[in-house]
């Protein structure tokens, strides 16, 4: 019997693995350069910019009360595959079908859940004050692993190369896998960790509450460099693919160079930051707990505009289009124009609301102590 078919059909296994191959590095590289890429994780994306691309705000017809519990949503939700994902704290984490208005299921943690979950492929990353990391099956909730951190995991994890990267208030930063949980290497800092970290082109950036931002190798987690910053960090860094930016517990918003951390500019504020920067094009905005949204030029760190709320902002906040959006602890939500600073729209709740705001298919979802669905 011929060989000649079976070495055929070898040649066409090989040629389609190459193939499957090239497309991986074609997306790892897209990554690599720090490009934006859609994501259900904190801050929308891999650049964690909260912006949503091919998205536009319009003023909502109706608003509804999709969800109640006893106790506060601080998690901020992620859509994934139609769902929603969400922490609480009555220590759980939620499946909801804003369709069907209904909770699929729920994971019962031991204690409160502020993280926001993080998915890829179809499983659920996130951490709770009871010390742990999770990984949960998407489909229904069923607990894969769960790794014991030294104390309270506020942190978003980040999924990279297989490896869940996130931070923990004893202030460890761990590299864990995937696949068991089981912890590849970790890296120490000298202050609590409540900022998510940010992956991208190989290299960690993390901040920390010792007043220091890090830029580990993602391989080794080897220090790169470190750059001090004039306070303690509680928001988490956000980039658009060159230069990364944050602000401090003292009230200063920088830019810096993500090859070598060198400071671009900063920018006062009168109350301290803890609202993650939000990123597009030219403009950077942020909340301070000075009760306003600012908005920056990228380049230079001008003010370009502020918005005054009734009380602090520590709602990170998200751009849709050429809009704006954020909560405030004066329970609103509310909807800038980006350009200006002019106000759209504003939504009154019961709730403080300190987590950010999602935006998909003409649907705006946000959280106080209930969970909110505005269409148009």
């Amino acid at each position: 019997m011929s060989d000649k078919p079976i070495r055929r059909q070898l040649e066409i296994e090989l040629a389609e693995s190459n193939l499957l191959v090239q497309i991986t590095d074609q997306l790892v590289q897209q990554i690599d350069d720090g490009k934006e890429i859609p994501a259900a994780v904190f801050r929308y994306n891999n650049l964690r910019s909260g912006h949503i691309s091919n998205c536009s705000f319009q003023v909502p017809e109706k608003v509804k009360c999709a969800f109640s519990e006893v106790s506060s949503i601080l998690s901020s939700p992620v859509l994934y595959e139609g769902k929603l994902y969400f922490g609480s704290e009555n220590k759980q984490l939620f499946c909801y079908d804003p369709l069907s208005c209904t909770v699929q299921w729920t994971f019962q943690a031991k204690k409160a859940i502020r993280s926001t979950p993080a998915v890829h492929r179809k499983n659920i990353y996130f951490g709770s004050f009871d010390h742990h990391i999770y990984a949960l099956k998407e489909a229904n909730g069923f607990c894969r692993w769960k790794y014991k951190t030294g104390d309270w995991v506020y942190a978003s994890p980040f999924i990279y190369d297989e490896v869940v990267v996130c931070g923990s208030m004893d202030g460890r930063l761990y590299f864990l896998n995937t696949l068991d949980g089981s912890k590849l290497r970790s890296f120490k800092t000298s202050g609590w960790i409540v900022a998510s970290p940010l992956v991208y082109r190989k290299r960690v950036f993390q901040a920390s509450r010792d007043a220091y931002l890090y830029a580990l190798d993602f391989q080794t987690s080897e220090l790169i460099w470190k750059q001090q910053l004039n306070g303690g960090i509680h928001a988490s860094p956000a980039s658009n693919g060159h230069n990364l930016f944050v602000g401090t517990l003292a009230g200063r918003f920088y830019s810096l160079r993500d090859d070598d951390g060198k400071i671009n500019w900063h920018f006062d504020t009168a109350g301290p930051i803890f609202s993650s920067a939000a990123i597009r094009g030219d403009y950077v905005l942020f909340g301070s707990k000075d009760r306003n949204l600012y908005c920056l030029d990228i380049h230079s760190g001008s003010l370009l505009w502020k918005f005054e709320c009734g009380r602090a902002v520590h709602s990170s906040p998200l751009i849709c289009g050429d809009s704006v959006i954020f909560g405030s602890d004066d329970k609103n939500l509310y909807v800038l124009d980006m350009a200006s600073g002019a106000l759209k729209w504003k939504y009154e709740t019961a709730h403080v609301i300190r987590n950010q705001a999602l935006c998909k298919d003409s649907k705006l979802y946000f959280a106080g102590d209930q969970l909110y669905i505005a269409k148009w």
